[in-house]
């Protein structure tokens, strides 16, 4: 994938304390990084960027909105995003991904790009289940149409009478007291 130099901070010249990068995570850039069920964004990230003699902490910060398709009627809307994600980052021999919040790289890297921490935190903001909101009378903003012909689309099935044991029937009057 082609490195977008917005998202790349050099940090061999930057004095060791904390800077601030500001991102702006738009349709464009949820394009580019291939993540095909938003169709519309305006995500503000915000990274701490930091830097220390012999390591890297990256305070993100996310908050704005993207747009999904509903899992129940096939709409979009807007999903509000926010949170916040921590990530550190070593210098050692060679680059690996020791877990979730820590990063090696490279003694001789010089830059670090961090636009696929911001699409890794981006999907981890992401809900699994994809639905309209309720509005404040209870009632979900789904497309109440479509919402209609899926229930009337549903085969009812005639509940099939369980078949029993009849020398257990006997048990079934019996009362507990």
């Amino acid at each position: 994938m082609k490195k977008n130099k917005e998202y790349i901070i050099p940090f061999v010249g930057l004095k060791p304390g904390t800077h601030r990068y500001e991102f702006n995570l738009d349709t464009a850039f949820f394009a580019v990084q291939g993540i095909e069920e938003v169709s519309g964004a305006e995500v503000a990230a915000v990274l701490d960027f930091d830097k220390q003699d012999h390591l890297m902490t990256l305070h993100f910060d996310f908050e704005g909105w993207v747009l999904l398709t509903c899992d129940r009627c096939a709409g979009e809307y807007k999903q509000p995003l926010s949170g916040k994600y921590r990530l550190i980052v070593k210098f050692g021999d060679q680059a690996e991904e020791l877990s979730e919040e820590l990063v090696v790289i490279g003694r001789d890297e010089y830059e670090l790009d961090v636009s696929p921490y911001l699409y890794e935190f981006v999907r981890l903001l992401l809900p699994i289940k994809r639905e309209h909101p309720v509005n404040e009378s209870g009632q979900s903003e789904c497309d109440q149409e479509v919402i209609g012909a899926l229930d009337n689309l549903l085969v009812n099935t005639p509940e099939k009478e369980e078949e029993t044991d009849p020398r257990w029937d006997a048990l079934k009057n019996l009362k507990w007291s």
